[in-house]
This record gives C-alpha cells, sequence and structure tokens, in this order.
C-alpha cells in the first residue's frame, strides 16, 4: 500500500473511478437486451466502462516512465525489489486465491491446486480480468530502460511516436475486414495495449496549452459518436474496445480531462480518496470472482429496474472486494513487504 500521505489526490481519485467503471464492465450481464432507451445505455455505458482499461495503462505509464535514467546499479536492484513487493507479490497471491476459488467451483476440491496456480499464472489467467496484466506487467518491468526514451523527448517527438503507434494499431483492427488477414506481423513492442502505457508518458508532453487541449476535445467527442454509431450501423466490431482510433482517442480525452480536472480535498476526502486508491489494484485483482459468485445469490426483482439494480449490484461487489482487499494487503501482503523494505533500505 505503500505511505498514504505520498499518494497524489487527484490521481488517486482518477484510479478509484477508473476501479468502478471495471465494476461496471463486469455487471453489464444484469442488463438484458433491448433497442429502446435502454438499449442506447447499453451501448453508451458499455463505451464509458471500458474506459478502465486505458486509464489503467495510461495512468501506470505515466508513473513508471517518469523515473529518468538510473545514476547507479543499485537502483535497479532497488526498484525491482519494490515491484517484486508491490506488483508482482501481490498478483502471485491473488492468482492463487482465484485458481483455488475456480479449482473448488470447477472439481469440489483443491486437490491438484500447485499444478493449476502453475498453470495459470503462466497463460491461465489471459481468459479472464487479468488478461491485461501481462501486457502491462511486462511493461512496467522495462520501464528502467524505455524511460530514457521520454526523458528528453520533444514534444514533436512524442506527437511523431504516438502517431506511429495509432497508425499500427488502426492496421491491426482494420486489416481483417479490408484482406481478411491480420497486419499483426508488421508489429513493435509499443503497439497494442502498450501503446496506452506510452501515451501515458506523452500526454504532458503532448496537451501543453489549451489550444491543444480543446482540439482533444472536439476529436473526442467525434471519436464517441463514431464508436456509437458503429454499433447501430456497421457488423465489423473488432477491436472496437481496444485498438480502433475513434476508442484510443475517446479514451485520451476522458484521461486528460479527469487530469485537468480541479478537485478540492479537505484532510478527510484525502485520506478516504488516497485509502480507496491503495486499495484499487487488489479491488481489481480480486472482483470476478466475487461478481460470479453473487451472481447465484443475488436475483434481481421482477419489479426493480435494472439500470438501478446494476449499480446496486457494483457496491456490493466494491465493499466486498475492498474488504477482501484490505484483509488480504494488511495481513498477508503488508508483514511481507515491510521485510522487502528493509532489505532495499540495506541496499547500497
Amino acid at each position: 500500500m505503500g505511505n498514504l500521505k505520498q499518494r497524489d489526490c487527484r490521481f488517486e481519485l482518477i484510479r478509484v473511478i477508473a476501479c468502478i467503471f471495471v465494476l461496471g464492465v463486469h455487471t453489464m450481464w444484469v442488463l438484458t437486451p433491448d433497442t429502446g432507451i435502454k438499449g442506447v445505455y447499453i451501448k453508451v455505458a458499455d463505451t464509458l466502462f471500458i474506459l478502465c482499461n486505458p486509464i489503467f495503462f495510461m495512468l501506470s505509464g505515466k508513473f513508471a516512465l517518469r523515473q529518468g535514467e538510473f545514476t547507479d546499479d543499485s537502483q535497479y536492484f532497488r526498484f525491482y525489489l519494490k515491484k517484486f513487493a508491490y506488483l508482482i507479490l501481490p498478483m502471485l497471491v491473488y492468482m492463487l486465491f482465484i485458481s483455488a476459488y475456480n479449482l473448488k467451483m470447477e472439481t469440489g476440491s483443491f486437490s491438484g491446486l500447485l499444478h493449476r496456480a502453475t498453470i495459470d499464472f503462466i497463460a491461465g489467467h489471459q481468459a479472464s480480468h487479468l488478461c491485461f496484466m501481462y501486457v502491462l506487467v511486462g511493461n512496467v518491468l522495462m520501464s528502467p530502460f524505455t524511460s530514457k526514451i521520454f526523458s528528453s523527448i520533444s514534444r514533436c517527438g512524442a506527437v511523431i511516436f504516438i502517431s506511429i503507434l495509432l497508425l499500427t494499431n488502426c492496421l491491426i483492427a482494420y486489416s481483417p475486414y479490408f484482406f481478411s488477414t491480420s497486419f499483426a506481423a508488421w508489429v513493435n513492442p509499443f503497439v497494442g495495449w502498450s501503446l496506452y502505457f506510452y501515451m501515458g508518458a506523452c500526454v504532458d508532453k503532448i496537451f501543453t496549452d489549451k489550444k491543444s487541449v480543446n482540439i482533444l476535445k472536439i476529436v473526442g467527442v467525434i471519436s464517441f459518436l463514431i464508436i456509437i454509431l458503429k454499433k447501430y450501423e456497421f457488423s465489423y466490431l473488432n477491436h472496437i474496445h481496444d485498438y480502433m482510433p475513434s476508442f484510443t482517442l475517446f479514451s485520451l480525452m476522458v484521461y486528460v480531462a479527469l487530469t485537468r480536472m480541479q478537485f478540492k480535498f479537505n484532510e478527510k476526502s484525502s485520506w478516504i480518496i488516497r485509502f480507496l486508491g491503495a486499495q484499487s489494484f487488489g479491488i481489481y485483482l480480486i472482483h470476478f470472482p466475487i461478481v460470479f459468485a453473487l451472481r447465484d445469490v443475488i436475483v434481481i426483482p421482477s419489479w426493480f429496474p435494472e439500470i438501478l439494480f446494476q449499480y446496486v449490484y457494483m457496491i456490493i461487489v466494491f465493499i466486498i472486494s475492498l474488504i477482501f482487499s484490505w484483509i488480504i494487503g494488511t495481513f498477508l501482503l503488508k508483514p511481507i513487504q515491510n521485510d522487502i523494505e528493509k532489505l532495499i533500505a540495506k541496499i547500497k
């Protein structure tokens, strides 16, 4: 969790918003298909909630890629011990819990848990909400080296860099539609979902004045309308919520808007936001099995509006996930992390 006082409330609030969006994505099943007003809500809400993924990636890129060049070799050891303590270790613990839960649900026992957890860690969780972590972790672990690219990159260089990646993602998204084959062979390490990670490092370089932000707002709104129009008029929807430039530009607009919003926090609200922000990673990791465990417990009353019920469901999942995250973080992860911090302090 680290020191709560060191966390910037502005970005912790964005992290919490993205966490809530994650719950929104995974509770869309509550809503039955509809062609009326509810149908419009489903298409709009689905597009808004799925922004959680690019927001998390851009936030991670912003902070991971700002460190610049390491001046001595001991910094590498401290960096990787930190990432093991606060990134890899929580993932291993939560992945183990999720594997145990899935194994129990499928077989009725925990027999063979070690083998199942190993297979899941290697690739099995790619079929779950954790699929993004495989991409994100790789980029974070390489950040001591890739951050050097952005420590001195100019505004023009950042625009060119992102434009190349945006074009490549566009070709990957649309090539199957036009040519029945994918452009994926012509990729580089920065494309795909990684684009959002590196975009997080370029945002502050590119959008430095009001004019550029206003242009982005116009482009973002148009992109959003294109996404909704596609959902109504086009049958080809591959990559509509990841690689298509309409989604990328819309995500970028929302992210920049959130980072530029002015929030006023008092001492109490600051503590709450920092606390929830510190728990957001654990909530993200554990919420998925909780969503499905509750499906057999909570039944939608026939008289209760589905849209309202979705938000009730989200609140319930959020509270339960928060409790699990705090318990696991406080009593299991924190003692190990404290020992690692002591080890880091001894490295010279």
